[in-house]
């Protein structure tokens, strides 16, 4: 059994819900799948807050300690130290431009 809900929202949530909702997909169905999909729980991953820092934080120091070791592991070092910067930065964006925590 099903209970109707409704609610005013803005215009801008209005049009929100609209570029959401799928080709031959009613606005009811659009609301119910939005709903579901913010109230199930989200898996904690690379894409969660304190891993992206954690990545950019050891990238950091990957780079700084590159600078002391012989040249081939520093090297190394260095390297991974900027492919985690990279990876942790480009994560930071997507973020926030889906407005994840």
């Amino acid at each position: 059994m099903s209970k109707v809900i409704s609610a005013d929202v803005s215009d801008d949530l209005a049009e929100r819900i609209e570029e959401e909702q799928e080709e031959g997909e009613s606005r009811s169905a659009t609301v119910r799948r939005l709903v579901r999909s913010g109230l199930d729980p989200q898996p904690a991953g690379i894409r969660n807050l304190p891993t992206r820092r954690i990545m950019i934080v050891v990238g950091v120091l990957l780079i700084l300690i590159a600078t002391t070791p012989p040249e081939p592991l520093g090297i190394a070092l260095g390297a991974a130290g900027m492919g985690l910067n990279v990876i942790g930065a480009l994560l930071e964006l997507v973020a926030l431009s889906s407005n994840e925590p």
